[in-house]
């Protein structure tokens, strides 16, 4: 990250406009994970007027150099101090406009959101971090027939947990779901 030379006017207002930054809801779908997230728009939405509240001015430079998208995001005081975060560098999948549009909202959401503090995503508990861009395997049918027999044991139903799991049925559950299944019926 960068400063002006000070930015004790700066920090002071951005403690005041994180005061008042809160009670963001996710308000789109990621299927493929089954998570939801806040999309740019409505991190925008929110607090560009608690910034401008406090006399600060977002920018959000884009560049691209014909392989790599580029974002930065400044937060400019209107004593002119200032703070810019480091290049947010990606690389689009491919090179056409929906890609790169993708690519742009995608960085300038996540900087955004790391700037002010914002968790922008509903937690995935690590899925994306333990699989990777790949969809995360589900458990095995010899795993999910283990749950079953617990569950008619502990007289709970595949439904009730499988709820709160958002998914239809056992065997949709991701295999770091399993353990922890398992573990909340033995305690039962």
């Amino acid at each position: 990250m960068k400063t002006s030379e000070d930015i004790k006017a700066l920090a002071t207002a951005m403690t005041k406009a994180q005061e008042n930054i809160k009670g963001i809801k996710p308000d789109a779908d990621n299927p493929f994970f089954k998570s939801n997230y806040i999309t740019l728009d409505n991190i925008l939405e929110v607090v560009r007027p608690i910034l401008t509240k406090e006399d600060i001015w977002l920018t959000q430079n884009i560049s691209s150099n014909g392989e790599y998208v580029e974002v930065t995001t400044r937060l400019t005081h209107t004593t002119g101090e200032w703070l810019e975060t480091d290049i947010l560098r990606m690389k689009p999948t491919k090179m056409d406009p929906q890609q790169l549009g993708s690519c742009i909202t995608y960085a300038k959401r996540y900087q955004l959101s790391g700037l002010l503090g914002i968790s922008s995503d509903v937690d995935d508990d690590g899925n994306k971090a333990t699989f990777g861009t790949d969809k995360p395997k589900t458990i095995t049918l010899d795993q999910a027939n283990k749950l079953r027999t617990l569950t008619k044991e502990k007289k709970i139903s595949e439904e009730y947990i499988c709820k709160f799991r958002k998914v239809s049925r056992f065997e949709e559950l991701k295999e770091n779901d399993y353990q922890q299944v398992m573990e909340w019926l033995m305690k039962r």
